[in-house]
């Protein structure tokens, strides 16, 4: 994918995001068939049609980094440096928000009961177990998925491409994947297996999607690619196969048996689906591109709409950090309107941050900038 589409699938993935956080109370309904009405049956239908988000954003974050490089070289002198720029990128907004937060919900700080050592004590234990396995707020798990992935990244890129060691590599971590997702914990339950217990946000979780876009983006630049209708067309039957696969096993899962994490991220079905969402925007590159990069000049569109998804695709980050706060005061509206003033209000919030912190080489500003996930 050229770096229009790519930005293009993100701010897809970011809208994803937002309705499946948006459409929660229709799916928590929905646990009660029997008293749920069709607006929770629409909500959950959008639920589950979103559940490409979060393995698509990882696969992306791989595939953007991957394309940094060339022959093994990159923008960083040396894998230091590739950890203090993404630290300074992500690290400080998820340090900088969880702290907040938690303060402001009087888990860490000063507790009279317990001095002076032993409020710096619990503040400590509670910064690290909420970084590593809850999160601050319920969406922050997506920091610690990002950050496990960083720690990899300067080793999984030194991989050349093609080798037995490329492909070993790609295996194992989705055998890893599979086996932490549903229903894999009623094999395991059946052979007496008990497996080790991780967060959600886990790497051997995500590190699959991660590595696929580092791999997928370092054959896109070794290898000419030529757009075939056939691919398109076997694209989105997977799409709508593998969708409806997501659906009915939602559906069938629904009734209180055993079922995993049949409403989560972490299904096989999941990764058919997102993965065939990869290959279908692979396999419309070279449409899309057309699209995005069209001449305003000549008449077309196509650079406004390209310029508009480049904009919107690097505030993105911002409205991830924010947009739970705007839902809070809007939870009660009715799905629709809902959906609509979440996706208005959280981008037109994070516009407004960003035009109000414009100066970026205050220091001031550029640390606000970070801490707010706004480009630097």
């Amino acid at each position: 994918m050229t770096l229009p589409v790519s930005q293009f699938v993100r701010l897809l993935s970011i809208l994803a995001v937002l309705t499946i956080h948006a459409t929660y109370t229709a799916q928590m309904n929905y646990r009660t068939p029997e008293t749920a009405g069709m607006t929770d049956f629409i909500g959950v239908l959008l639920n589950q049609l979103s559940r490409f988000a979060v393995p698509v954003f990882v696969f992306l974050s791989g595939y953007g980094l991957a394309i940094r490089f060339r022959d093994g070289q990159s923008l960083y002198a040396s894998a230091a440096d590739f950890y203090k720029n993404r630290m300074m990128r992500i690290g400080i907004p998820f340090v900088v928000w969880t702290i907040g937060l938690l303060l402001l919900n009087n888990r860490m700080g000063w507790f009279a009961d317990l001095g002076l050592a032993g409020s710096l004590w619990k503040s400590v234990k509670t910064l690290l177990w909420t970084m590593w396995a809850t999160g601050a707020d319920y969406h922050f798990y997506f920091f610690t998925i990002i950050l496990w992935c960083y720690l990899f990244f300067p080793f999984l890129i030194r991989i050349r491409l093609g080798s037995a060691l490329n492909y070993t590599v790609l295996a194992l971590l989705l055998l890893l994947q599979l086996s932490y997702q549903t229903p894999s914990h009623l094999f395991f339950h059946e052979m007496g297996i008990d497996r080790p217990r991780f967060p959600s946000s886990f790497f051997i979780s995500w590190l699959f999607y991660f590595y696929a876009g580092i791999t997928l983006a370092r054959k896109d630049a070794s290898t000419e690619r030529v757009d075939r209708p056939l691919m398109i067309v076997l694209a989105a039957l997977a799409v709508t196969l593998s969708f409806a696969a997501v659906f009915a096993e939602y559906l069938y899962r629904n009734d209180g048996q055993d079922p995993g994490n049949f409403d989560h991220f972490h299904r096989y079905t999941i990764w058919c689906y997102a993965m065939s969402v990869v290959w279908l925007f692979r396999s419309l590159n070279g449409p899309l591109d057309s699209l995005l990069h069209g001449s305003v000049a000549s008449g077309g569109s196509g650079g406004t709409i390209g310029s508009t998804i480049s904009y919107l695709a690097g505030i993105s980050f911002t409205v991830y950090i924010i947009h739970t706060w705007i839902l809070r005061v809007l939870a009660d509206l009715p799905l629709f309107l809902k959906l609509g003033l979440l996706f208005a209000l959280a981008f037109g919030a994070a516009a407004a941050l960003d035009r109000l912190l414009s100066r970026r080489d205050a220091g001031i500003v550029r640390f606000l900038r970070l801490a707010l996930g706004l480009p630097a």
